[in-house]
């Protein structure tokens, strides 16, 4: 996903926060061993990759027959919402992130009677590792 850097940090940070919260839906679903919910993702699978599929063909085909736009003139501004919610279902339309979720629950030991207090603290530490480096690298950012 690109921002323009006319749009500014704000939609950067946005983009990212819209990540981190698919990101947390899915680890959190990995981490409490909702099998329910990975098992329709894996029987849906056919159609989780025919719509995201379908999805990247329609960007990567309007992205080309698109003109890029004259620098003088200010592109239209895309709302922050927007940018969040399109960065989340972005993400939860990728299978493998749920299942690289798993593997890294899994190389740990996860769920092999580790109380919920322990699976719940993994989840958070995991997560603010993230979002640290995630606002680490908008702090470097020279943009």
């Amino acid at each position: 996903m690109f921002v323009r850097p006319s749009q500014g940090k704000m939609h950067g940070f946005v983009i990212g926060l819209g990540a981190a919260t698919a990101d947390m839906l899915y680890a959190c679903i990995a981490a409490f061993g909702l099998t329910m919910i990975s098992d329709l993702i894996l029987e849906q699978q056919f159609w989780i990759q025919l719509i995201g599929g379908s999805l990247l063909l329609y960007i990567g085909i309007k992205t080309y027959f698109t003109m890029p736009k004259d620098p003088t003139i200010p592109a239209d501004k895309e709302s922050l919402a927007g940018s969040f919610f399109y960065t989340v279902f972005l993400t939860l339309t990728n299978p493998l992130t749920i299942f690289s979720f798993l593997a890294v629950f899994a190389a740990f030991g996860f769920g092999d009677g580790m109380s919920l207090l322990s699976a719940t603290t993994l989840v958070v530490e995991y997560l603010l590792v993230q979002l640290c480096g995630f606002w680490f690298s908008l702090w470097v950012s020279p943009v």
